[in-house]
């Protein structure tokens, strides 16, 4: 059981770094955190991740969701960042994702 919680504190630190403006060497510093490890969990979760490709019509039509044949079912949600704006949206809600995307292009 700790192993998961020391898990889950590291991807918290990786998924922080994303929105950090500084060296992963300062990041880690002001975090006290080893550099070492923080690139051992980083390569850790990359390997576990896997990229799934989802197409969405952007015009009127009810949109469709195509997901690759390597497609990692457990992941749960889609992560868009827009500077220090984080949205998570469920990824087995093709409407859902969609709508925000087509929000968003309306509002750059």
């Amino acid at each position: 059981m700790e192993a998961k919680n020391n898990e889950k504190i590291w991807h918290e630190y990786i998924e922080n770094f994303s929105s950090y403006k500084g060296t992963v060497t300062d990041y880690c510093k002001e975090n006290s955190i080893s550099k070492n490890q923080y690139y051992y969990y980083l390569k850790k979760f990359k390997k576990m991740k896997t990229a799934i490709f989802h197409a969405i019509e952007l015009n009127d039509k009810p949109s469709t969701l195509i997901e690759s044949k390597n497609a990692n079912k457990e992941i749960k949600s889609i992560k868009i960042e827009l500077g220090k704006a984080k949205i998570y949206i469920p990824s087995e809600n093709p409407t859902l994702i969609t709508s925000v995307i087509k929000e968003l292009l309306r509002s750059c």
